[in-house]
């Protein structure tokens, strides 16, 4: 299965944050552990723009008490903030278990860098009972003499007996880029 709907970014700060997109567009956007939901107050001083996420992939997880999950506190809490978070995650919650029914060979996340936020795409990769992989550096599609690609950015055009230093050759037509910076988590 290929999710190729829009863009993956790490965080420089750790591997548990980040985000991905799980709808065209930046409709539908899986944060990591620090990911501002919809409905949440803006930080008073932000460090850059905001970006409000749909839900984040530890929404449910409980930290060590005497602390309680976002998901917990959203029940208790009914806001219209909270409604809306708890629907996000239970739409998330339905395409994981769409895809726990499946038992795929592999999720390719074909987003750019999600590999380098091991944390996130560990915990899609048991959420989604699947394997799941994912790129460190970021993906393009190109159009060469009438053919569409979809390759790693800077790698040079090339021949089949080129693999593995470059991903631009012939077989990105038909298949996802096999690379060695990619990186593949099991549930």
């Amino acid at each position: 299965m290929i999710i190729s709907v829009g863009h993956g970014i790490p965080s420089d700060a750790s591997r548990d944050d980040g985000r991905f997109d799980l709808g065209p567009a930046g409709s539908f956007k899986v944060g990591g552990r620090n990911a501002l939901l919809v409905g949440d107050p803006p930080p008073s001083h932000p460090t850059g723009p905001l970006v409000f996420h749909e839900t984040q992939v530890f929404y449910a997880d409980s930290p060590p008490p005497p602390y309680r999950s976002r998901k917990a506190d959203d029940q208790d809490g009914g806001t219209p903030a909270a409604k809306k978070r708890l629907a996000n995650w239970q739409a998330y919650d339905d395409i994981a278990a769409a895809f726990k029914t499946q038992r795929l060979a592999a999720i390719v996340m074909l987003t750019c860098r999600i590999a380098s936020a091991t944390g996130i795409i560990r915990r899609v990769a048991q959420q989604w009972a699947n394997p799941v992989l994912g790129y460190t550096r970021k993906i393009v599609g190109h159009e060469i003499d009438g053919r569409v690609r979809v390759f790693l950015q800077g790698d040079p055009p090339g021949s089949f007996y080129q693999w593995p230093k470059t991903t631009n050759t012939p077989a990105a037509e038909t298949f996802f880029p096999i690379s060695r910076d990619s990186v593949q988590v099991s549930p």
